[in-house]
């Protein structure tokens, strides 16, 4: 039992589905129920002195219950139970005092037993058995046994989230204040936090006097650098701006710099030392430095954040200093997350060679014909974003699957099924990319309802999935295979048009056509 697998659907049901409240008063207690756009019944739940308490169930919108959960005090207590759309049991889960607790049962949507296990104090407790479809029990090995791999890759995720989230953080930094200071303050620590960084600061650049001066810094035992005052292509700072380019230092005691022959420098016992030009609309606002008290090796990934830390704080900056009594734009910091989501689709199609080059032509065919669609700009934005990101997910599944050269087995199939639901328990925790994950979330929802992971059906699924969905299989039928040749595009087109009305929106697809047969 995945236990993420429990909070997402909590938050589905408790933070979704608590919308057009109306609210039946007792002395103690309150009854807060919420309605469908149809006038059915979404949601009822008992309160407590402002706290779930009680039974809380929630209900699809044709009228099938999905979901019933006994509270506490605010936590889970009890029995939770959840159903598929189609009245059939999806999982049982007993709780105390908010956490798991006691037997845990998953089924498939067949009606065939999934999973059963037991929890105590919310961990695992006891033997953890699994069945296929077919009830034929399985054993914890082979792709089962994978789980280093797929712990590993959940770690990577979180961590692209976390440093995103320190993006936003700062983005509101940056959109709240005006003092300088403050912004930087708030930037070096999410720098250090994330790159575990002994201590950085920051020089800003006085372009009429051609010298830099100590702005902010964080992680200093010494105020050595706080008096530095330094003309441009003197000393390591100055040389970063004079030359527009980074320099690194492994070994500062074999470097000769303005560092050199400072007793109280010393004290700081730095080895290693990473200097960045920040750099806005073309002009030199500052310098980014960057010390280590130990030796490190420099990766990629570790350059190219701190590279876009370096982008945020020139914006910072720039801002702050030149544009006080204007209304600041956040274009420069959009593109930072951007880049940052487009570095993701670079990882993962590193993992999956299959897949080279695709993120960039589906997000270039999908931005055209939401385009064609009247899609208004707003939702332009997360389209794309959603493009680039539609298969985040598979950062969950193992390479041994996600690299197979051939047809994966039914319980690799599963296994796969899987990956929309890592896209959203990951991305859903990101307030600004809540918008776009309709279609790492969707994009395999089928017009007639035979898709996964939620089997949608018709224009109960989002736009922008219906859109990406003709794109992803076009690209995809379009591009060579291990196990197959490219198809023709005559044939392609052929069957898109033939799944219209079954895998794919009727309107869409008539948009789609249009569109090729116009290029």
């Amino acid at each position: 039992m995945n236990t993420k697998l429990l909070t997402l659907l909590l938050s589905i049901t408790f933070l979704f589905f608590f919308s057009g409240i109306g609210y039946v008063y007792g002395e103690e207690t309150e009854v807060r129920r919420g309605y469908w756009d149809n006038g059915e019944l979404k949601s009822e739940a008992s309160f407590k002195s402002g706290k779930l308490d009680g039974k809380a169930t929630a209900w699809y919108e044709n009228g099938k219950k999905r979901n019933e959960t006994h509270f506490k005090n605010g936590e889970v207590d009890g029995l939770l139970i959840d159903w598929y759309p189609s009245g059939k049991k999806w999982m049982e889960l007993y709780h105390k005092n908010g956490v798991l607790d006691g037997a845990s049962t998953v089924w498939y949507k067949s009606g065939a037993k999934k999973s059963e296990e037991r929890y105590k104090d919310g961990k695992e407790h006891g033997m953890v058995t699994e069945w296929d479809e077919d009830g034929e029990a399985m054993r914890m090995s082979g792709i089962h046994l994978d789980v280093t791999e797929q712990v590993q890759a959940e770690q990577a995720v979180q961590q692209y989230i976390q440093r995103l989230d320190a993006l936003r953080k700062i983005d509101q930094s940056i959109s709240s204040s005006f003092d300088l200071k403050v912004t930087l303050k708030v930037l070096l620590g999410h720098l250090r936090e994330q790159l575990e960084i002994d201590a950085a600061c920051v020089l800003l650049y006085e372009k009429d006097s051609l010298s830099f001066s100590f702005s902010q810094g964080q992680g200093f035992r010494t105020t050595a650098l706080q008096h530095t005052n330094l003309r441009l292509g003197q000393g390591l700072s100055g040389k970063v701006a004079l030359e527009r380019h980074p320099i690194i230092i492994p070994d500062l005691a074999q470097a000769e710099t303005v560092f050199a022959g400072s007793p109280e420098f010393e004290k700081e016992n730095f080895q290693a030392y990473y200097g960045t030009p920040l750099v806005a609309k073309g002009e030199l606002v500052g310098v980014l430095e960057v010390f280590h008290r130990s030796a490190f090796g420099l990766e990629k990934e570790w350059e190219d954040y701190l590279q876009v830390m370096a982008g945020q704080a020139a914006i910072a900056i720039d801002s702050i200093t030149l544009f006080e009594n204007l209304e600041r734009s956040n274009l420069g910091l959009m593109q930072a997350y951007d880049a940052t989501i487009e570095g993701w689709s670079r990882v993962l199609e590193a993992r999956d060679i299959e897949t080279e080059g695709h993120s960039r032509r589906v997000v270039k065919i999908a931005m055209n014909l939401a385009k064609r669609l009247n899609i208004n700009e707003d939702d332009l934005l997360h389209i794309r974003r959603g493009a680039l990101l539609h298969d985040i997910g598979k950062m969950g599944v193992p390479d041994a699957i996600l690299r197979k050269p051939g047809k994966l087995t039914p319980k690799e199939w599963e296994i796969m099924r899987r990956h929309p639901v890592y896209a959203h328990e990951w991305l859903s925790k990101i307030e600004y990319l809540q918008p776009a994950l309709d279609i790492p979330y969707l994009h395999h929802e089928k017009w007639e309802g035979t898709g996964y992971p939620h089997g949608l059906k018709g224009e109960r699924i989002p736009i922008a999935a219906r859109i990406f969905a003709i794109v992803d299989v076009w690209d995809a039928l379009r591009s060579d295979r291990p196990y197959r040749k490219a198809w023709s595009r005559e044939k392609t087109l052929a069957h898109i048009q033939a799944e219209s009305g079954k895998h794919f929106d009727p309107q869409v697809v008539d948009a789609f056509m249009e569109q090729i047969q116009s290029e």
